[in-house]
């Protein structure tokens, strides 16, 4: 078969698009985590090791993703509690790092979503960069970040009234939306939300002062689990699959 990356005929391996790690962030003591998905007709099941694919990248391609993907894991599992809470008043609005790896960061978040877009996973089947699928492959093949502006990343993490709520730790299948006329992709990682933007035209400046840029300190904005509409999808789709 043909790896996606190398283009050459070699023996593929099981994949990840989303490192296994954070699907690990889900299982509960035995019990492997569940997939969330609004896909008509896929219901939440058991992901004991998440979504792999066999069809996408030979052994050597995806020892390519290794120092991006441990990374990532490193900052967004492992030392995300070190992140400094920004405060408005009594309310925390944000969190921040004061420095970080902006080109390891941002090559994993592109090589994510090119992952996903190459994937003939069900799971990532919302995830097509059509044009904007080579560009991804050449940033990943020249191991090039590029600039702020371009595949625009910006992050949140769910907070509950009540805590760091179980459901934040849900992972939903990723999918494209838009910013004022902006293309963009939602991208979940069990508990952290990256917005990757795949779109010629800048975000607006509300959200531009929010994304990852290189020598800047690294800022996850807070959202309320409760009121959003995240949670409502995740509490549609247990519904709907119990019925």
């Amino acid at each position: 078969m043909v790896c996606s990356l190398c283009g050459e005929e070699k023996k593929l391996i099981k994949a990840h698009a989303i490192p296994e790690a954070f699907f690990r962030l889900l299982r509960k003591g035995e019990t492997p985590p569940k997939l969330m998905t609004n896909i008509a007709g896929i219901y939440p099941k058991k992901a004991p090791i998440g979504v792999y694919d066999t069809g996408i990248l030979c052994g050597e391609c995806e020892k390519k993703f290794q120092d991006w993907d441990d990374y990532a894991i490193r900052i967004l599992i492992n030392e995300l509690d070190t992140f400094k809470p920004i405060s408005d008043g009594k309310e925390t609005v944000a969190y921040c790092l004061d420095k970080y790896d902006y080109k390891k960061l941002k090559l994993f978040f592109i090589s994510v979503l090119w992952r996903a877009s190459v994937s003939t996973q069900v799971f990532y089947e919302k995830v097509n960069l059509g044009p904007w699928e080579d560009a991804a492959k050449n940033h990943i093949l020249n191991e090039n970040p590029g600039s702020e502006h371009e595949f625009a990343t910006l992050l949140s993490l769910f907070i509950s009234k009540t805590g760091r709520d179980k459901l934040a730790r849900t992972i939903l299948d990723p999918y494209r939306e838009r910013w004022e006329h902006v293309n963009a992709y939602r991208v979940y990682f069990a508990g952290v939300v990256a917005y990757i933007k795949v779109d010629r035209r800048q975000l607006p400046s509300s959200l531009s002062k929010l994304m990852l840029k290189d020598g800047n300190s690294l800022h996850i904005v807070c959202r309320d689990l409760e009121s959003s509409n995240d949670v409502k999808a995740m509490i549609a789709v247990v519904k709907d699959g119990q019925n």
